[in-house]
């Protein structure tokens, strides 16, 4: 029997689609004197939808990924083993759109610059592109700003090997981990994307459909669900299988931060909300008819259903984060600095939440803990990881500053 929209996604659906049908006309509210702030503010160099979106999808990653290890956690909500998805689903996925989101955001176009297009309507354009060096260079760049990223993986194989730390095997593989995953398939699209976001939906979706062909009727799913793991490939088979469908997640997240280039008025900005809006409820009914009808969903395989879920989910977050800052009832407020801290360390964050994960795991019997003890821990490490990110904040600029002293 074709799987049913839970309750939770009918109400997302029917949100978005009176959203994009009601923000049109919205679009037209008399300006007021706050309009120029509201579009500076829109316009920073660093968005702060996307700020705020970024920042909260990584505090419910750090927060999930102890939490689940407590009775207290709904098992509804862990890792689905093959098929299905959940809220812990979502974090592989969400992490790489969110980090693909930024891809294409640039600093508003200076006056008279004969190299920049207009974005008022959100086009396609794109900057004009400096003299290329080559696939040899781009590979050496790509190289040095990836390689501390498989420098972790590989440390996180040696130290839960060293330990025997709990893993699950069927996750990602063997030896494989989210590190080698983010690295490979960033360093991919560092090579690979291209300059207009409209060939890099194409890429994405022609990706897409040419991975489920191959999970559904090239036996790559067959040979991820039960192929013995005798060597290296075929030890880590979830990891390296699932790499074209996430590099697909990137791709689209890539495209779709078109939308956050720098805009002529709160009207486009508006304009463009509605354009999110109606792609997130497309993508929520596309993700729906896939699952039912071409092949489950699955984070494991990160198969065409999955992929869709992921981006439709991220996008209804987006979409609320960028109304919360364009709505004319509501003055500009500046990003929360705590938000704005965390957004500027997502990695060093993540990196820590999983030396702290797992320090509380060696150290106590979390599967045992009583709830009131299990809040108290959480509530102790979730305090730690955004004081830690704080004071790094802070000193780095202390340190900035510094330098921009001895520099005068």
């Amino acid at each position: 029997m074709a799987p049913v929209l839970c309750t939770s996604e009918l109400l997302a659906l029917v949100l978005l689609l009176l959203l994009g049908v009601s923000l049109a006309p919205a679009a037209l509210v008399r300006r007021d004197q706050s309009s120029a702030a509201r579009l500076e503010h829109l316009n920073q160099p660093r968005t702060p939808a996307l700020t705020q979106l970024r920042a909260v999808v990584m505090l419910q990653t750090v927060f999930c990924i102890l939490a689940v290890d407590f009775p207290l956690f709904p098992r509804r909500l862990a890792k689905t083993h093959t098929w299905g998805h959940s809220l812990m689903d979502l974090g592989v996925g969400a992490v790489l759109m969110t980090g693909a989101l930024v891809g294409r955001r640039r600093p508003p176009p200076t006056p008279g610059d004969s190299n920049s297009h207009s974005s008022s309507h959100g086009g396609g354009a794109t900057t004009s592109p400096g003299p290329s060096r080559g696939l040899g260079h781009s590979l050496r760049r790509v190289g040095r700003r990836h390689a501390p990223l498989l420098a972790i993986g590989v440390a996180r194989i040696i130290v839960v090997k060293a330990s025997d730390y709990h893993e699950v095997v069927s996750e990602y593989g063997t030896h494989w981990n989210f590190f080698f995953t983010l690295a490979l398939v960033a360093a991919a699209a560092g090579v690979a994307t291209p300059r207009s976001a409209a060939t890099t939906a194409l890429c994405a979706s022609a990706l897409l459909l040419l991975h489920q062909a191959a999970l559904s009727w090239g036996g790559l799913a067959e040979w991820v669900e039960s192929a013995p793991r005798l060597g290296v490939l075929s030890a880590n088979k979830e990891g390296l299988a699932s790499l074209p469908g996430y590099l697909a997640i990137w791709w689209l997240g890539d495209a779709l931060g078109e939308t956050f280039r720098p805009r002529a008025s709160c009207g486009d900005w508006w304009r463009a909300l509605a354009r999110l809006a109606a792609a997130a409820a497309a993508l929520l009914v596309a993700a729906h008819l896939a699952d039912a009808h071409v092949q489950r969903a699955s984070r494991r395989l990160c198969n065409l259903a999955y992929a869709l879920w992921v981006v439709s989910q991220v996008l209804v977050a987006t979409c609320l984060c960028l109304a919360s800052d364009l709505a004319p009832r509501w003055p500009p407020q500046p990003t929360p600095p705590l938000l704005g801290a965390l957004n500027s360390h997502l990695l060093g964050l993540f990196l820590l939440a999983n030396v702290l994960t797992g320090a509380v795991n060696l150290a106590l019997p979390t599967m045992d803990a009583s709830a009131p003890f299990a809040l108290g821990v959480l509530g102790v490490y979730m305090a730690t990881l955004c004081a830690a990110v704080m004071q790094l904040e802070r000193a780095l600029n202390f340190l900035e500053r510094r330098v921009s002293h001895q520099k005068v």
